[in-house]
């Protein structure tokens, strides 16, 4: 069986050590630890709503909190001030972080795999992390990998195309199952 193999770039959420000190275990080499898929949302549509602040609940990466966004080149008025803070007072004993100290977007690169869905139609499945990091790795000069992951029984082969441009979100090869 042969699919599709896909490469975009998406933005990703993290934090600093300091901000989350309970999972300093989870931290990379920068220090960042990657935010829980609910956060990376929350922030997200925090980010492109242009909200001044963000709440992130307790059972987050960082606890319960308030993360304050700042934007370049926006005025103020525009900005969404509201929040999902109950009262003024609950918001003020929260921990406070701030946008590009504590917590920062950066975009990476997210590789994916064509799959039939429930209903029997094309959807994208993304592949687990040790493979993100060797398809980014081995994208140059029609790289052939052997690999295992997660969403699949049996190892299979991708073989990559060569790319137009590194940073392109586009197709990139094929995967060969042995089904």
């Amino acid at each position: 069986e042969k699919r599709g193999v896909f490469r975009t770039n998406e933005p990703i959420w993290v934090c600093t050590v300091n901000a989350a000190p309970e999972h300093k275990s989870d931290a990379n080499g920068n220090g960042l630890i990657i935010l829980d898929d609910q956060s990376q949302k929350e922030l997200e549509t925090a980010y492109k709503n242009k909200q001044s602040t963000c709440q992130l609940a307790e059972d987050s990466t960082t606890g319960l909190c308030n993360v304050h966004l700042v934007y370049d080149n926006v005025d103020a008025s525009t900005a969404a001030t509201t929040t999902t803070t109950d009262s003024t007072a609950s918001a003020a004993s929260l921990r406070q972080l701030t946008y590009d100290i504590d917590i920062k977007r950066m975009t990476t690169p997210v590789w994916w795999f064509e799959k039939k869905g429930l209903d029997g139609r094309k959807e994208l499945g993304r592949f687990d992390w040790k493979n993100q990091i060797r398809l980014e790795a081995y994208d140059d000069d029609n790289a052939t990998l052997a690999l295992t992951d997660d969403s699949f029984e049996e190892p299979f082969t991708v073989a990559l195309s060569q790319a137009k441009h590194k940073d392109a979100q586009e197709w990139q090869g094929f995967m060969y199952l042995n089904t």
